[in-house]
Parts: C-alpha cells; sequence; structure tokens
C-alpha cells in the first residue's frame, strides 16, 4: 500500500467510527405532583419552588430545587444557615407551593398551583387475598386525609373481622416518623373497636429524643386497645427504638435494626444522662 492509499484509509476508517458514533438525547424533565390542603402544585423534578409547611408545631418557608417526590415526602435542595442541604419535608405538612421568584422551571413544566376541588386523594386498597380472620379488609394511608364516608369506618364491625391499618413512618425521628400520625390512626382504629391490626412500617435512622418520649406515650396507649406490629426496613437509634414497642417485630427482604444511641450534641451520653436512657430502653 502506497503512502497515499494509506492516508486515504486513515481518513475513510475515522469517518466511519465518526458515523456509528451514539449520541444520547437528554432526557425531559420528570413531572411532578404535590397534594396540600386546598390545591394542588404541578412541575417536574428540577423546578424551583417556594413551599409553606408546619414542621414541629412551627409554620416554615423555604425556597429551592426540588429534587426528590415519592409517595409521602419530597426533598428540596436549598440553603440553611448558609449551608446547602437537601431538605425532606412530609407531605401532610405541606401548605402552600408556587413557583419561586426568578426560578426557571423545567421545560414542559406547569410549575402551577390548582385548586384540589376538595377531594381527597382515594387511600389505596389491598388485592391481596384473605387467609384468615385477621387479614386486612383495607389499608390506609395515614398521610392521606380519610373523608367521614370512609366505609367501615364510621362505626365498630359487626361481622367479628379486623381491620389492618399500614403506618408508614418514613424518614428522621421528629420530621417523617412522629406520634401525631399514630394518634391519627388510633382515632381511626378506635372507631372500629378494640383489636385492630396496626402495622407500623418502619424506614427511620433516628433523630430527636424529645419526639420518642411522645411516641412512647403514643403506643404504650396504643397497644392497651390494638394489636401493634413492626415491619422494618430500617430501624436505627429512635427507629429501633419506636419499633421495639411492638409485641411482633418482622423484617422485610432486607432490614435491619439497632443500635439505640444517645447523643449530646456531638458527643454520645455520659454519665446520669446516659443511665437514665438505659433505663427507658429497659423498659421498653
Amino acid at each position: 500500500m502506497t503512502h497515499r492509499a494509506w492516508i486515504v484509509s486513515v481518513v475513510v476508517a475515522a469517518a466511519m467510527t465518526l458515523a456509528v458514533e451514539p449520541s444520547f438525547a437528554q432526557a425531559p424533565p420528570a413531572s411532578a405532583e404535590i397534594r396540600f390542603t386546598g390545591g394542588v402544585w404541578r412541575g417536574a423534578i428540577g423546578d424551583r419552588i417556594e413551599i409553606a409547611f408546619k414542621e414541629m408545631g412551627r409554620d416554615q418557608t423555604l425556597t429551592g430545587t426540588l429534587s426528590k417526590i415519592d409517595k409521602f415526602a419530597l426533598t428540596l435542595d436549598t440553603t440553611v444557615n448558609g449551608k446547602s442541604v437537601k431538605k425532606v419535608i412530609v407531605l401532610n405538612d405541606v401548605r402552600s407551593v408556587k413557583a419561586a421568584e426568578g426560578g426557571t422551571p423545567a421545560a414542559g413544566a406547569s410549575g402551577s398551583a390548582v385548586p384540589s376541588g376538595g377531594a381527597a386523594p382515594s387511600a389505596p386498597k389491598s388485592d391481596e387475598p384473605s387467609d384468615s380472620a385477621t387479614t386486612p379488609s383495607m389499608d390506609i394511608d395515614p398521610l392521606t386525609e380519610l373523608p367521614d364516608t370512609a366505609g367501615p369506618i364510621n362505626g365498630p364491625r359487626t361481622d367479628g373481622k379486623k381491620v389492618m391499618f399500614i403506618l408508614p413512618l418514613p424518614g428522621t425521628v421528629g420530621v417523617g416518623l412522629r406520634h401525631e400520625e399514630m394518634d391519627r390512626m388510633e382515632k381511626e382504629a378506635d372507631k372500629l373497636g378494640p383489636g385492630q391490626i396496626i402495622v407500623m412500617a418502619i424506614n427511620s435512622p433516628g433523630g430527636a429524643v424529645s419526639e420518642a418520649v411522645k411516641i412512647r406515650d403514643s403506643l404504650v396507649r396504643i397497644k392497651k386497645k390494638h394489636r401493634l406490629v413492626a415491619w422494618i426496613e430500617e430501624a436505627i437509634s429512635g427507629g429501633a427504638y419506636t419499633a421495639l414497642f411492638a409485641d411482633e417485630i418482622y423484617f422485610m427482604d432486607v432490614g435491619s435494626l439497632g443500635a439505640i444511641t444517645m447523643f449530646s450534641g456531638s458527643q454520645s451520653a455520659q454519665g446520669a444522662q446516659l443511665e437514665a436512657w438505659l433505663r427507658e430502653v429497659y423498659e421498653v
């Protein structure tokens, strides 16, 4: 092969390589919907929004980029005290959502809030067949407001069957895992009479000790009336403390429990504070 022919061959080979080089189109942003009392916001993951919500009894407002949304909570990339953080907000705590001033919604996103029409989202139903007298006849989402006419919730059942209530407890103790949802579930179960089944679906890394004390009071009261079950994906520290109140503990395909550790600031508890916490956990 002559020198000229060799050069031509290389050029042709390079051209063929360029011709088959794959190209990747940018995927459109995933659509998102946030339901709150009085309205529904529709936009997309990546939208910059301003969200008002209630956390531990206090009204708060944050502006940031919506990075994730699932069944029970959303994640907002925002700035708190000068630091970039991922803020998890329970959907049931949201009071309002709107496009942030100067924000640019992702392509194809409406970024708007519309009235909800007063209709609460329907509670999910269980399609699994019954295998015993106590198998659930309904599956209730505690973060969904139940209408007053929600079937058998109007009064005690007369057929002798029990209802299973699924109580999702995701996230940090005091934020996603809270006594408020337990109390709401208790009220719904009480309407059907004693002996109902309340399953705590726990996925928590732990959190505030002050909230754990309130959780204790709620679960001790609930256990006196209903069958309390823990169904664990992750139950660490305060999550494990919560799970241990149940007389029945089951794990998902992959699950973990423990350890239960108290911290005071950045240091683990010591002395009298540690002894008091050990007695508390021992009683549980």
